[in-house]
């Protein structure tokens, strides 16, 4: 029996740490997953409401578009006044199409995540919120340290380059 110098040591301590690096990209991808779902439910979520305040605002703009026709028939405004609110009117309509535009692909993201039929529409009920209360500025740091699958992913990957250097010394 001929001593391989701990080659065959290093060569499975290498293999357990490669399987250690694929659990660590497959925790990497299941939490971007995790990420991309929940700024797609929250992006639809806000995307709703942008809808409605643009709505609300072309509403208002086309009220607005009719009082100057009025106006403009009883002559208390030129022609300039009546166009005027017409440009805005339309520019509102516009921002209500894009950002309708928005909602749809939002929704399709959506529905292309969690693997549901075109036919399905989501309405996300979640109300929208800011957290006021964040932790100190350490607290994130050290979780970087010692969560961050980036982070661990290289610290196994040299862990590897290191017992190669040892085989091949």
């Amino acid at each position: 029996v001929l001593f391989s110098g701990g080659k065959r040591f290093r060569a499975t301590n290498i293999g357990r740490t490669m399987v250690d690096l694929a659990r660590e990209n497959r925790a990497q991808t299941a939490a971007s997953q995790q990420n991309l779902l929940a700024e797609s439910y929250y992006g639809l979520r806000l995307a709703q409401q942008v809808i409605a305040v643009r709505e609300e605002t072309y509403k208002g703009l086309q009220k607005h578009y009719e009082n100057a026709l009025k106006l403009e028939a009883a002559g208390m405004i030129d022609k300039a006044g009546r166009l005027f609110a017409q440009v805005n009117m339309d520019e509102a309509q516009r921002s209500l199409e894009a950002s309708q535009k928005e909602a749809a692909v939002l929704q399709n993201a959506l529905r292309t995540l969690l693997n549901m039929e075109d036919t399905c529409t989501i309405q996300p009920i979640s109300p929208l919120f800011i957290n006021t209360v964040l932790p100190a500025q350490e607290e994130f740091l050290q979780a970087m340290r010692t969560e961050n699958y980036t982070v661990n992913q290289l610290q196994l990957q040299s862990h590897i380059a290191k017992q190669q250097l040892r085989i091949d010394q």
